[in-house]
């Protein structure tokens, strides 16, 4: 199977690179189309006013308007000419006309007169003019300039439906061998998650399974210490949730199924990331404070990525805290709020705007004096959890004379 069957995502985009390129090209085809159409118009209309003109000045050359009896035409013209004494008209003048209407006019105006009429037999191009005491009118069918600009449009209409089947062949072939590249790499990267998820699946069940039977055994000793049994508590409560991150790992790199959303209870869910955040608040000798609503509820979310996010966010304010880092969750009315509340600097609003993106980070602070290096992906995660979830990040410096940063995590409370 190849690698755009397997990732519908690309196959999508391929889909919609060859539909784009088929629409451009029709788009093309039609302005030109258009541009053509109205220019072979306007030659026909302007070829339709001289022969007509002409037709008029060889009649007012000649001596037939003075004759009695029928008027000469041109080829493919009819004349009339309107006298003192009466109307007179070429052979084969069609039913309806001439407008002796439009022929007094001229004669009382003196203007030209140029206009097309719609008869039973067709469509007429009339020109009237008046030559001294006369008004003479020129008649010519459009049915052949009908006929030519019906021929054009056929000729396009064809030539639109071959252009829409190329384009939208060569369009899908190039999007393919476009996507392709994207394809290989996606495949590759979903293979590394993969796998290294799996091969870091057995050590974690093993230290899963060493901090039970450890915290079971110093229970079974009777052992008292309450700072003892925390700490291996919060390790065996650790090593789970690293375990919970693996399966999603492993379940968003399985391409088969989905990722399951459930109700959240965000408020216990922050909760419990704050607990698991205690000892390194201590460590820092940061105070960590907690204010949560309740019941705070997603209708539909993905507990493991919200707990990543969520310890993300704290895991930033803890390194850039001077001595608070406040956590609130709030229940508004379409919305749950959870923020994250630094006494640090603050931002820098030069960075603010790359500062979800991956790799961005600005540590004041080199690797070696926090104890572990920064690659800022923390915040890049939190913005791609909450796009999944349909909701957003937001960041600002505090309010009013204090420092410190303020990073919110908005979701919707029903999607």
């Amino acid at each position: 199977m190849s690698d755009r069957r397997r990732e519908p995502e690309l196959r999508r985009a391929a889909w919609r690179v060859g539909s784009q390129t088929a629409l451009l090209v029709i788009l093309t085809l039609a302005v030109v189309a258009v541009l053509v159409f109205f220019t072979v118009v306007r030659s026909q209309h302007e070829q339709v006013g001289r022969t007509l003109d002409n037709a008029i000045a060889a009649l007012h050359e000649g001596s037939d308007q003075d004759r009695d009896g029928d008027v000469s035409s041109s080829p493919g013209v009819q004349l009339a000419v309107l006298t003192t004494a009466g109307v007179r008209s070429s052979a084969g003048v069609p039913d309806g006309l001439p407008d002796l209407t439009v022929m007094r006019a001229v004669l009382a105006t003196g203007h030209t007169d140029r206009r097309d009429v719609q008869l039973a037999s067709g469509r007429y191009a009339l020109l009237t003019k008046r030559r001294g005491t006369t008004v003479v009118q020129a008649m010519l069918s459009l049915h052949e300039q009908r006929e030519e600009q019906l021929r054009i449009l056929e000729s396009f209409g064809l030539a639109s439906v071959a252009g829409l089947l190329l384009a939208t062949a060569a369009g899908f072939w190039l999007a393919g061998r476009a996507v392709r590249p994207m394809a290989e790499a996606l495949a590759l990267q979903r293979r590394f998650v993969a796998d290294a998820s799996h091969e870091l699946r057995t050590p974690l069940t093993l230290l899963s399974t060493r901090a039970q039977l450890l915290r079971r055994r110093i229970r079974s000793a009777g052992r008292t210490d309450d700072a003892l049994l925390r700490d291996v508590d919060g390790i065996v409560a650790d090593t789970k949730a690293l375990t919970d991150i693996l399966e999603e790992l492993l379940l968003a790199a399985d391409t088969r199924a989905e990722v399951p959303r459930v109700t959240v209870d965000v408020a216990a869910l922050v909760a419990a990331v704050v607990a698991a955040a205690a000892a390194e608040a201590d460590r820092r000798g940061v105070q960590l404070t907690l204010r949560s609503d309740e019941p705070v509820r997603l209708s539909a979310g993905a507990p493991t990525a919200l707990k990543r996010a969520v310890t993300a966010l704290i895991d930033n304010a803890l390194t850039h805290a001077k001595g608070q880092v406040r956590v609130t969750v709030t229940r508004l009315a379409t919305e749950v709020v959870i923020s994250v509340r630094d006494d640090g600097p603050g931002l820098d609003e030069d960075s603010v705007p790359q500062m979800f993106a991956r790799f961005a980070s600005d540590r004041r602070e080199p690797a070696a004096a926090s104890g572990r290096r920064h690659y800022g992906l923390g915040l890049a995660l939190v913005s791609e959890v909450a796009a999944r979830h349909g909701g957003r990040v937001l960041a600002e410096n505090v309010p009013g004379p204090q420092t410190g940063a303020d990073v919110r995590l908005i979701l919707p409370s029903r999607r």
